[in-house]
């Protein structure tokens, strides 16, 4: 028996998630609150998962939500049920989950808060940054390279879990996202 096709079709299953999320843009949308007489700009981008959950409720994304050219919230949505540091809470009360990973070649770790049914974390202006150079400061608004082009993320499901583990390729154009949302830092002189 040849095993070279089933050798190619391992590999193809194995890179697949990598391949989708390396052509990965930034999906922007409009949402109009008319009570309100507001637009809210929407950026989603997909991810891929290295390590899923065991129950998958939806696949990893990024979400951003910006107003009247303001940032106003990211959301990581990881898919599957997170697992709450104990005894740790967000400004807001909500319990926080610790997310690690990788901003390029960047390690980071954050405590955020968990939100929309248990399988997500709420960023704030702050936070979103640090995921997206790996550092705490707004991207240079003419340092292109000053941004992460790939995130990998993880975050605790349970004691006997490996937990979930995602990946994000950031496209090389953000400035779509990084001007709508004032992600930009100053120009440096």
């Amino acid at each position: 028996m040849n095993s070279k096709p089933w050798a190619i079709l391992a590999i193809l299953v194995w890179i697949r998630p990598m391949l989708s999320a390396q052509s990965a843009e930034w999906q922007q949308s409009a949402i109009d609150d008319p009570a309100h007489k507001t637009t809210t700009d929407k950026f989603v981008l997909a991810g891929a998962y290295l390590t899923p959950p065991h129950t998958q409720t939806e696949e990893p994304s990024l979400e951003v939500l910006c107003s009247k050219g303001k940032f106003r919230q990211a959301y990581i949505h990881f898919g599957g049920t997170i697992t709450a540091e104990e005894g740790i809470t967000g400004p807001n009360g909500n319990p926080q989950a610790k997310m690690e990973g990788r901003a390029g070649a960047r390690k980071i770790s954050q405590h955020l808060e968990i939100a929309k049914g248990g399988t997500t974390l709420a960023a704030d202006k702050t936070e979103f940054s640090e995921l997206l150079k790996g550092r705490l400061s707004l991207p240079q608004a003419d340092d292109p390279d000053s941004l992460a082009r790939r995130l990998v993320l993880s975050v605790n499901v349970g004691e006997y879990s490996p937990g979930i583990v995602i990946q994000f390729e950031l496209p090389a154009d953000q400035e779509a996202l990084l001007s709508a949302c004032d992600l930009q830092g100053k120009k440096k002189k």
